[in-house]
């Protein structure tokens, strides 16, 4: 696998692999879809942070590029999403959107601007 970030071929997010329909969303594709306000509090660095986020459901984001279901027993459960970005953690508005955990208490694990998400079937 490897631990390079992709250079985005958009100005958004790709999302691909196990999906019937790969997608390519700018920006304002993204604004599209239906927001959600999530708060979450979390340690860092600089001592505990609590932060609100709006903007679209992974869920909503993956279902959209329907991901492919395997010949097995649940198969959505064999399925798992990497997120890969480039560097955002210079203290300035994103340029790309942020992937967030809400109940995660570790912010270094939060994604900064986001490049691409590509869904993987764990079992293959």
């Amino acid at each position: 696998m490897s631990t390079t970030a992709p250079a985005a071929a958009v100005d958004g997010v790709l999302v691909g692999g196990a999906v019937e329909h790969p997608l390519e969303l700018t920006d304002a594709a993204l604004r599209g879809y239906p927001p959600h306000t999530e708060s979450g509090e979390f340690d860092s660095s600089k001592g505990p942070q609590a932060h609100t986020y709006v903007g679209a459901l992974l869920s909503d984001v993956v279902d959209s590029a329907d991901p492919r279901e395997a010949d097995a027993k649940n198969p959505l459960l064999r399925l798992v999403v990497r997120a890969a970005a480039s560097d955002g953690y210079d203290g300035q508005p994103l340029g790309h959107p942020r992937l967030v955990v809400p109940s995660d208490k570790k912010g270094g694990r939060y994604v900064s601007d986001l490049t691409e998400l590509t869904v993987v079937d764990a079992g293959a």
